[in-house]
Formats: C-alpha cells, sequence, structure tokens
C-alpha cells in the first residue's frame, strides 16, 4: 500500500497568486502571533510573506513534494504555521495539521497511520 494522493479543489498556485496580487509593501499579517518564536508579534508584508513560502515551498520540493502530497504541519500557530500550509498550498500538496502539544510518539503513529510524505515542525 503507498502513500494517498489526494488531488486540491483549486490550482496549487492559486492561492499564492492572491497572496502576490497584493502590493508587497502592505501589510499581510498585523502584530504576529503572541507565543511567535520564530518571527515575533510584528507585521509580515506580503512581499516578505511570498518569499517565505517561495522559500518553505522549495525546500518542500527539494524533498520531493508535490502535487497530492501529504504533509504533516506540527508547530503552534505563529507566521511559520501560515507560512507551512502556503507553500503545501503552493506545491500542490494537502496540509494536514497535528497538535504540537501531543508527545512525539503518538504525533509519529498519526503520521505513519495517515501516511504523510513529511512533517514540518518548530525549530528547536
Amino acid at each position: 500500500m503507498g502513500t494517498p494522493s489526494y488531488r486540491p479543489a483549486r490550482a496549487p498556485g492559486e492561492k499564492i497568486r492572491l497572496i502576490r496580487s497584493h502590493p508587497a509593501e502592505a501589510p499581510a499579517i498585523e502584530h504576529g502571533f503572541e507565543h511567535d518564536h520564530e518571527h515575533g508579534r510584528r507585521t509580515v508584508t506580503y512581499g516578505e510573506l511570498g518569499r517565505l513560502v517561495d522559500e518553505r515551498a522549495a525546500l518542500l520540493r527539494a524533498h520531493g513534494g508535490g502535487d497530492g502530497t501529504l504533509v504533516a504541519v506540527r508547530r503552534p500557530k505563529s507566521v511559520g504555521y501560515l507560512v507551512d500550509f502556503l507553500a503545501v498550498f503552493a506545491i500542490g500538496g494537502v496540509a494536514v495539521p497535528l497538535d504540537p502539544e501531543l508527545p512525539a510518539d503518538r504525533s509519529a503513529t498519526f503520521i505513519e497511520l495517515a501516511g504523510h510524505s513529511c512533517c514540518l515542525t518548530s525549530p528547536m
């Protein structure tokens, strides 16, 4: 039995084109998230958001991600969380959120059962 593959309802790049339709200097995320250790509570512009998504999408592609790839996202709500989801959408994948509070062995079981191709987590 191989890894399941799912087809997104929208074209993969459509969500990213929506981001790029805004002026690069316009605020996309204002004041960030309270517990965001990676980006802090600051404003992220559409230009910066697009760059972060491109970088993460390239990383996913380099690790075999593509159309229909299941990608687990295991991190607290943050700018990085949004970037991960958008990057998965950009490659045509399916993002599956995992609660970062779950014990690692339980998360590993969910990943194995669902057949995820990879898992994005918070930097430690």
